[in-house]
């Protein structure tokens, strides 16, 4: 989200992980949130599902490092097929927050 104070020439900006400001003499200064707590709602949702899916995708590497050729753990295209699936849908989990709050952003500015 972004808004801006016309009188005092600054600019700021909401992210997920940060909010930024942007004076007029070209300086930004940008700090992280204190709390998650402190956040909307929505922005609580998208940052957490961020961590899930960035910790799920941790999972699944180690568990294809696991069971790559030169090992002997798992065995089979079943668990192959299984992780490239896995793969493709933390993938898809990624791009959903902020998709999402490009969304609020932008359906924000024009209300």
């Amino acid at each position: 989200m972004v808004s801006a104070f016309v009188d005092t020439s600054i600019v700021m900006a909401q992210g997920l992980w940060m909010v930024c400001m942007a004076l007029s003499s070209g300086h930004m200064q940008c700090e992280v949130y204190n709390s998650i707590l402190s956040l909307l709602e929505k922005l609580q949702a998208a940052t957490t599902q961020m961590v899930l899916v960035a910790l799920l995708g941790l999972v699944v590497l180690m568990v294809t490092v696991v069971s790559t050729q030169c090992t002997n753990c798992m065995h089979g295209d079943k668990v192959k097929v299984w992780i490239a699936a896995v793969f493709v849908f933390c993938n898809l989990l990624v791009l959903i927050p902020p998709s999402w709050f490009i969304n609020i952003s932008s359906s924000n500015f024009y209300n």
